[in-house]
């Protein structure tokens, strides 16, 4: 009986879920053509049907991964005008904080790639633009809030519990999450007092 063919876009993300695994798992040296396959369960030319090659697989799992966290984000961020604020960032930084996602980001700038989307899509603004509409901030206090957050998320995703381990931090820490929150609130805070003072 042959076997029944599987969705083109179905595979292509199969393939791109091995390679992730593979990095989260064993590090950038086990990203092979070859091993993806065996993860897959597929031969190495099935690989070549769906990916012309390393270079094309890493710029979809760039693109995949970049797309990823700005939706997080701007879900996370969805409802920022509520009363909880303060939950809603915290949760779009716990989520781009993952030490899985620090692998696959770490593997990412290793090949020479960011982690985000085309410039020209603009992403980030469009959390920006929604964070402008949802509070009293200034457009400038807030893009300096996301850009805090952003860089210190990947950061805290790329080599977080490394510094925390060098630092020999012993006792109840608060969440990483909360701690950057209450850095990100008091920058506005005092950029919001910066201004009203002009």
């Amino acid at each position: 009986m042959a076997r029944p063919k599987s969705d083109p876009e179905v595979m292509r993300q199969r393939i791109l879920d091995a390679a992730e695994q593979l990095i989260v798992e064993h590090g950038a040296k086990a990203v092979t053509l070859r091993q993806i396959a065996k993860k897959v369960g597929v031969s190495h030319p099935a690989v070549l049907y769906y990916f012309d090659g390393l270079p094309a697989l890493i710029e979809a799992l760039q693109q995949r991964t970049a797309r990823a966290l700005r939706t997080t984000l701007l879900s996370q961020l969805s409802d920022v005008g509520a009363p909880g604020v303060r939950t809603s960032v915290a949760g779009a930084m716990e989520e781009l904080a993952q030490p899985q996602k620090g692998a696959v980001l770490a593997w990412l700038i290793a090949e020479g790639r960011m982690p985000f989307p085309a410039a020209e899509e603009r992403g980030l603004r469009a959390v920006v633009d929604r964070l402008v509409q949802a509070t009293p901030h200034e457009r400038a206090s807030i893009e300096s809030a996301v850009e805090l957050v952003v860089l210190a998320s990947i950061g805290e995703a790329l080599v977080g519990p490394a510094v925390r381990a060098r630092l020999a931090r012993e006792g109840e820490v608060p969440a990483w999450s909360e701690r950057l929150m209450a850095i990100v609130t008091s920058y506005l805070a005092s950029q919001d007092e910066l201004i009203s003072s002009t």
